[in-house]
């Protein structure tokens, strides 16, 4: 009988491919490393090396012009959002813990957050509208009174952080860096829709079954029981939204967006 010759076998066809690609892969970026100037920070690196995974093999394994990096300030995928302020317009705020930590699961802390939030929705600087807390982030939607709401959302924060720390002293970072998520409002309908988001936050997570369920929001007071010691909310007004409205149609009319953060 005659004998077929056996198939060769892929594998080291295989390994030598993923030999010449590492070895692509480390040349592009040990050639971007020399090509780094002094004055360049670690995320713009960091950002560079995300570009290089993936499509090592497409690179021309050539050194990096330092002529174009002084100026990559931030990384290339870095993208800087403009928000307009707008009189009586209310904003959607949402700020995380850190590094996505479920620091808000035990009931003391809960109790922290509460206080604080009651203390400072008080103030002359904002109407507190509506606001949920769950394990690793928050949601806020609130009105300015003031050109000073920044300061008092930064103050805020910074009174959680403390607070927390006084009951656990091990707790380390709370909020993670940065403004967070920050949206104007000033149509009644979208109000509407962000209140109903924050209010069955828990439920679509899945911690409770029912609104009524989860102690850490804003609904027991918009459906008129007061709790002791819990954030007082202001109702929002169809007039209010109404001349924000307006001064937005007017903003668009006069001119130029003119950023503000």
């Amino acid at each position: 009988m005659r004998r077929e010759a056996p198939v060769p076998s892929r594998a080291p066809k295989r390994a030598a491919n993923r030999r010449q690609r590492r070895k692509v892969h480390h040349e592009a970026r040990f050639s971007l490393i020399r090509a780094l100037p002094s004055g360049l920070t670690r995320c713009v690196y960091a950002a560079a090396l995300r570009k290089l995974r993936g499509r090592a093999t497409h690179l021309a394994v050539t050194p990096v012009s330092s002529s174009i990096l002084p100026s990559m300030k931030k990384p290339p995928d870095f993208k800087r959002l403009n928000r307009i302020d707008i009189e009586e317009a209310s904003r959607f705020i949402t700020f995380s813990c850190f590094r996505q930590r479920k620091l808000f699961t035990l009931h003391s802390r809960c109790i922290q957050f509460t206080d604080a939030l009651h203390a400072f929705s008080i103030s002359q600087y904002i109407d507190l509208h509506g606001w949920v807390l769950m394990p690793d982030h928050c949601h806020l939607l609130v009105t300015p009174t003031s050109q000073q709401f920044e300061a008092w959302l930064e103050r805020f924060k910074r009174s959680v952080a403390t607070r927390l720390r006084r009951i656990s002293p091990e707790i380390g970072p709370v909020w993670r860096t940065g403004g967070g998520y920050d949206r104007t409002i000033y149509t009644c309908g979208e109000f509407k829709e962000k209140l109903l988001y924050i209010h069955r936050n828990a439920t679509r997570a899945g911690l409770v079954q029912t609104k009524s369920e989860w102690p850490w929001h804003s609904w027991h007071e918009c459906e008129g029981t007061s709790r002791a010691g819990m954030p007082r909310v202001v109702p929002m007004s169809a007039e209010r939204l109404s001349r924000a409205k307006e001064a937005w149609q007017r903003m668009r009319s006069t001119g130029p967006r003119k950023p503000t953060g």
